[in-house]
């Protein structure tokens, strides 16, 4: 079990840095703890504005989560603001409580769909406060209410362009990576790598069978109502997949987050543009996406495809050339694909961004979930390794999940074919 006053820092501070001129002392700074997101909200746009951070930490995205989501999860904010001594925010923390399984756990706001985790900081604190980060760390916690148990993920390296001071704490491990590519301003230009250019050169190919079905379409909805409509859409589309990783539709499961995903592509403001598209092919919508702009940077979040004999025509590569175009064309010189692995973008990305990860109990009860917790993960582990265990439970898994799956995959045909009455 980890005390508060154990979290120190690894520092590791950029090439050319000076450390001596950029480093203060953690009583520099003061701490405001608030309960809710408008108390900090003046701050919170300036640093949006000014500072160092991401799209998932802007008002708008972690404001709408905690209204349709973090509400009825039972998440109390716990925003705080670090100040330096002529009274500028030098940091805003977007964090919550929620109770799960008897244990009280602090984590960052929107912390189930937000690929990117961390601050808000104004610019070159994430310097300064690299130095010394653990003991100001420690002072915050102690003005924040009991809890059993730090939970902070996908913490990025970096927040813009500064070093993320909690992806350093100790105990943070890296755990997942993301990946991004930088935009030229011709997409000329980003089909002159090697791979990129092998997966274009059969596009041509694919767009001329496809049109020989019907004529095909590439359409940016802006309309509120047809972005509900695409959001819609694409929660169907994913379900199958969502059946076979999960054994359940997580849309169906969790309908606001259909709310809140129509709420980001319907955004429009100075530096947060939500983004909704689709492919369509005589009318019949096979592929979509909802994502956002932010600053200079395009998130592609949640694309879908519609199955069956669409696959042999690759719609997501397709769908995927159009996003960057768009981006392109948006002004965009990052386009990003944020959190995951899959093989796919790496044909397309050229950047790699660590996530961190940071898990600390702070009572006793929260030591023994965690020792159980990696003594199950433990026993899983092992009967994997079993071929005959592997095999049979993979079974079973399938066959209670077939029925679920039919299901799922006879709903996403079913709105896929009935979609170009209803964009």
């Amino acid at each position: 079990m980890s005390s508060k006053s154990e979290l120190a820092v690894r520092v590791r501070f950029p090439e050319g840095i000076n450390v001596k001129a950029l480093v203060r002392s953690p009583d520099d700074y003061s701490i405001e703890v608030h309960e809710t997101l408008e108390a900090a909200e003046k701050d919170w746009h300036r640093l949006e504005q000014e500072g160092e951070c991401l799209a998932f930490q802007t008002y708008f995205w972690i404001k709408s989560w905690q209204e349709l989501i973090g509400t009825k999860l039972g998440v109390s904010p716990r925003i705080v603001v670090l100040r330096t001594t002529d009274g500028e925010a030098a940091m805003v923390i977007p964090l919550g409580i929620r109770r799960r399984r008897g244990l009280r756990y602090l984590s960052f706001l929107a912390h189930d769909i937000s690929d990117y985790q961390g601050p808000l900081m104004a610019k070159g604190v994430g310097e300064r406060l690299a130095g010394d980060f653990a003991t100001l760390w420690s002072k915050v916690l102690e003005r924040l209410p009991p809890v059993d148990l730090i939970d902070f993920q996908r913490m990025p390296e970096v927040m813009g362009d500064a070093p993320n001071p909690f992806a350093q704490l100790p105990g943070a491990r890296q755990t997942e990576r993301a990946h991004s590519a930088s935009l030229p301003s011709k997409f000329e230009e980003f089909l002159k790598h090697p791979k990129r250019k092998k997966i274009h050169s059969d596009v041509p190919r694919k767009l001329r069978r496809l049109g020989e079905i019907g004529e095909v379409t590439f359409e940016t909805v802006e309309d509120e109502r047809k972005v509900e409509k695409v959001v819609e859409v694409m929660a169907y589309q994913k379900g199958p997949n969502y059946v076979q990783a999960l054994g359940f539709n997580w849309f169906e499961r969790r309908p606001e987050f259909k709310t809140f995903y129509a709420r980001i592509g319907a955004m429009r403001s100075e530096q947060f543009r939500g983004h909704a598209s689709t492919m369509a092919v005589g009318g019949v919508v096979v592929s979509t996406h909802v994502g956002m702009i932010f600053r200079n940077r395009f998130y592609m979040i949640l694309p879908s495809y519609a199955g069956g004999e669409w696959y042999r025509y690759s719609p997501g590569v397709l769908l995927t050339e159009y996003l960057i175009k768009t981006a392109i064309n948006s002004g965009c010189t990052v386009y990003d694909m944020t959190v995951g692995d899959e093989a796919f973008k790496k044909d397309w990305m050229d950047t790699v961004l660590h996530l961190h990860a940071l898990t600390v109990p702070l009572s006793l009860k929260a030591s023994m979930h965690q020792r159980a917790a990696k003594a199950k993960s433990k026993l899983r582990g092992n009967l994997k390794n079993i071929d005959w265990v592997r095999c049979h439970i993979i079974g079973i898994r399938n066959r209670l999940r077939r029925k679920k799956l039919i299901q799922a995959v006879a709903a996403a045909k079913s709105v896929t074919t009935k979609i170009d009455q209803i964009i």
